[in-house]
């Protein structure tokens, strides 16, 4: 076993990420109907705030909005072609890539 502690990312103070009222006209299902929903946004949201890390602040922008609903409503699909798969079983998928590409290019960088 490693001696290695383990590190908590700092997670972004940045706002107006997705809600649930966007995912349901996104994707056409209503939360009440299916909770899932709010697991798949739950998980897309988590994922962005660590990825772009606590230097990152303020409002995001409108590529990383719709990245973030098009991989929640991924998972979403995800689960409903597999039935109840896990969200992290779909790591890896195209929708996570183009997701992590808009942001990493958003993240803060220091010029040294």
């Amino acid at each position: 076993m490693s001696d290695v502690p383990a590190v908590d990312v700092p997670v972004t103070l940045a706002t107006d990420w997705p809600t649930i009222e966007d995912m349901e006209a996104f994707t056409g299902v209503s939360a009440a109907n299916d909770p899932m929903l709010q697991v798949a946004l739950d998980a897309a949201i988590s994922y962005g705030a660590s990825t772009l890390g606590d230097r990152y602040v303020g409002p995001i922008n409108g590529s990383i909005f719709r990245g973030c609903m098009d991989y929640a409503g991924s998972i979403y699909t995800e689960r409903i072609g597999q039935a109840d798969v896990t969200v992290e079983s779909y790591f890896g998928s195209t929708p996570l890539t183009r997701y992590r590409k808009l942001l990493l290019t958003s993240r803060f960088t220091a010029l040294a």
